[in-house]
């Protein structure tokens, strides 16, 4: 798999602009999100150690999957919120920054948030790290002064992502569950 990804793509165009997300989506063969979450992606490396996971079940040690999310919806009961098994680490490689918004108390008490990005001197982190079973989403926030419309970023898992051990639900349902 990372052989493939790294490969010469013979897809790739002559676009040169990082600032365009088709440069992204070519140069790592990402692929329409199929899932709840906006955006693309591609899992970029599965490692082959396998572990047991605390409930019992065999997981591959870790994984790593790139992503490029457009910019985002408003923040309200209809987004989708997703809850890891396991640490979720976020790691921004370029573009706008990717606001973290976490429920660490509940998803009816307030919520916090955490940009992720380059601008380390306002207040923005290149790397973050999900604490396990937390409701959380990512959201690319629209600001007139910002640059760019998406943000590159890549996340890991450990134990690796499997599908059963990741959990997505409107925000909405949450608050009616709880």
């Amino acid at each position: 798999l990372q052989e493939r990804l790294y490969s010469e793509n013979p897809g790739m165009s002559a676009n040169k602009d990082k600032n365009d997300p088709q440069y992204w989506i070519s140069a790592l063969n990402l692929v329409r999100h199929p899932g709840n979450e906006e955006g693309f992606f591609v899992e970029a490396y599965r490692d082959s150690f396998i572990v047991q996971n605390t409930s019992g079940h065999s997981r591959n040690i870790g994984t790593v999957a790139y992503f490029l999310q457009e910019e985002s919806s408003e923040f309200s009961d209809e987004t989708y919120l997703f809850r890891c098994q396991g640490t979720e680490m976020l790691f921004h490689h370029f573009g706008a920054p990717v606001t973290i918004r976490m429920f660490l108390d509940g998803i009816n008490k307030s919520f916090n948030d955490v940009v992720l990005g380059q601008d380390v001197s306002d207040g923005q982190v290149p790397f973050y790290a999900v604490p396990k079973e937390t409701w959380f989403t990512r959201l690319v926030q629209k600001q007139s002064t910002q640059e760019h419309k998406f943000a590159v970023y890549s996340c890991s898992l450990i134990p690796g992502f499997e599908l059963q051990d990741f959990t997505a639900e409107k925000l909405y349902n949450l608050k009616l569950k709880n």
